[in-house]
């Protein structure tokens, strides 16, 4: 315990925290134009189209009446975490950080799609808890209430970790936890920034 702070768990987003957004992935931009061009026929999407709009995957997809969820079952089945781009140092980070708190990973993609990731890395002996889309979907608050009552942890020994404040980091601090917005090519500097407390959200009783 430092400065009455005691973390205990690490709330963790994925995409775009570990490794990169779905939409910056020329990989994964490419299976989306392969899905809509097999889902709508006539439909002729290119990697650097969908790359210039400037939409994220779930928009992109909904420009063309399709959803995400049934998107991420056809690609859990194609994609090669293998060539999704992470920051050389977030291994390490995420060994360092299991050693001091419990780890807690929370994504808004399905639970097929999560486990081929978790899988390929060979994370799933250092995570207590994975939530996807079918336990929650943040920024709903009870995605982040159902993993901390999973793992025994009050929200106020917890940190959420990820790059967007509104889905990542606010429900938690409404809880009465701490965040840290980080994206995932500065991913390797949470240790550091978590053991200094150097947060960018703090409870909102104290804002």
């Amino acid at each position: 315990m430092r400065n009455g702070i005691n973390i205990r768990v690490v709330v963790l987003d994925l995409n775009g925290t570990l490794i990169e957004r779905s939409s910056e992935s020329p990989h994964l931009r490419s299976l989306v134009c392969e899905y809509i061009k097999d889902q709508c026929p006539g439909a002729s999407p290119t990697s650097q189209y969908f790359q210039e709009s400037g939409l994220p995957t779930k928009e992109f997809l909904n420009e063309y009446g399709l959803t995400h969820a049934l998107y991420q079952e056809w690609c859990s089945e194609r994609c090669d975490p293998s060539r999704f781009q992470m920051h050389a140092g977030t291994p390490g980070a995420l060994i360092q950080l299991a050693q001091q708190y419990q780890l807690v990973l929370l994504s808004n993609s399905t639970r097929a799609f999560v486990e081929r990731v978790v899988d390929s890395f060979g994370w799933s002996d250092i995570l207590a808890y994975v939530g996807t889309a079918e336990d929650g979907y943040k920024p709903d608050t009870p995605a982040f209430s159902n993993a901390l009552e999973a793992v025994g942890v009050p929200a106020e020994q917890a940190v959420g970790v990820g790059d967007r404040v509104a889905k990542d980091i606010m429900p938690l601090c409404t809880l009465g936890g701490y965040g840290l917005q980080i994206r995932w090519q500065f991913f390797f500097d949470t240790p550091r920034r978590l053991l200094a407390h150097d947060f960018t959200h703090w409870p909102r009783q104290q804002e």
